[in-house]
């Protein structure tokens, strides 16, 4: 039983339409993509100046949680590798 692909005859011409089929394609998954990402991390647009000072006052909190989070495990961390040392020495 031969292989359907097998008995297909590849020439330059045709290997070149196929990259440039599938360069397209990329190019249209790659557009597609970053439109998603575009509507899932841009902000809402605010419908009037409170609402945009709002949403600037909620980024500011969370990223200042985020970075308290961030130093509360490093410290834990760091308290867990050089707590042991300190420990064995008493």
């Amino acid at each position: 039983m031969k292989d359907n692909k097998s008995s297909h005859k590849y020439t330059l011409e045709t290997i070149a339409q196929m990259r440039l089929d599938k360069k397209a394609e990329l190019q249209a998954s790659k557009e597609m993509i970053n439109e998603l990402c575009r509507e899932l991390f841009l902000p809402p647009e605010s419908n009037n100046k409170i609402e945009g000072l709002m949403h600037h006052v909620n980024a500011g909190i969370a990223a200042y949680e985020g970075l308290m989070t961030g130093l509360k495990i490093f410290r834990k961390i760091r308290g867990f590798f050089y707590g042991r040392r300190h420990r064995s020495k008493r």
